[in-house]
């Protein structure tokens, strides 16, 4: 099957069944048997819609049954996205994506579009489609243009997030697992305060790694701790911006502001 070029040439359309919703997924070419559908119609694979195929006059029909979750794009219309929700697709994403290459499958092949995304029981849920289409580098840049719409700006811990997987995705080939360890890094992420309890004593990790030991009588010493982490982390996004470290990316971080002061 030829290569889809644009996704001017995917028609998207969800349909609401009796029994349930599903995404139709049109192309103008023939989907010929290969053992990408024969892996996907004998496995059920855990983050993949289930898939039935059709063939057209005009070309092949997708269809995938969506449980009647939501998607990206329906779930986000009127709320924000926010820093959890961005990390947890990201990672369920980098997950399913070693999952398939375990049935042969090509994460490649995984659509990101907002449309083509739904959350089902707590989990992300992705459509494959069989053919060539765009890159898996290409296409999550493509979504991290959606997160850059969709969140709070007054947020800057997702403003951080979002600026870094945005500029770091710009490039033809990059490492998203690195990208999100960097992130992790540079947002202090990686060695914030692990609050446990042992003999009515809650230990935290202070700036210059030691632990410290608070008594639970006095919960505002605790509170004081995670306040200046969540400042020093304020105050470092603060300089990246001052510096320029984030490069051209001018307007969504005068866009950050404008609506900060709103």
């Amino acid at each position: 099957m030829d290569k889809i070029k644009s996704q001017k040439q995917l028609n998207i359309q969800t349909e609401d069944r009796w029994d349930a919703s599903c995404i139709h997924v049109d192309v103008p070419s023939l989907q010929k048997e290969d053992y990408q559908l024969q892996m996907l119609q004998n496995n059920r694979i855990r983050g993949l819609l289930e898939l039935s195929v059709t063939g057209r006059e005009e070309g092949s029909r997708y269809t995938y049954k969506t449980l009647n979750g939501a998607s990206l794009e329906e779930r986000y219309r009127m709320e924000a996205m926010e820093k959890k929700e961005i990390l947890e697709l990201t990672e369920q994403l980098l997950s399913l994506g070693e999952k398939v290459k375990e049935y042969l499958l090509d994460p490649n092949r995984i659509l990101l579009m907002p449309q083509c995304i739904f959350k089902i029981r707590g989990e992300y849920n992705f459509c494959y489609l069989p053919i060539e289409y765009q890159s898996f580098c290409e296409a999550y840049h493509g979504l991290t243009e959606f997160f850059v719409k969709k969140i709070d700006y007054k947020d800057i811990e997702t403003v951080f997030l979002t600026c870094m997987l945005h500029k770091e995705t710009m490039k033809n080939i990059y490492d998203l697992k690195e990208i999100l360890k960097k992130y992790r890094e540079e947002a202090g992420e990686i060695s914030l305060p692990e609050k446990r309890t042992e003999q009515k004593l809650d230990i935290f990790v202070n700036e210059e790694g030691e632990e410290e030991l608070f008594p639970l009588e006095h919960p505002q010493k605790q509170e004081m701790v995670c306040e200046k982490k969540k400042y020093g982390f304020l105050k470092k996004f603060g300089k990246k911006i001052k510096s320029g470290y984030w490069g051209d990316w001018d307007d969504l971080l005068t866009e950050a502001e404008n609506k900060t002061e709103m």
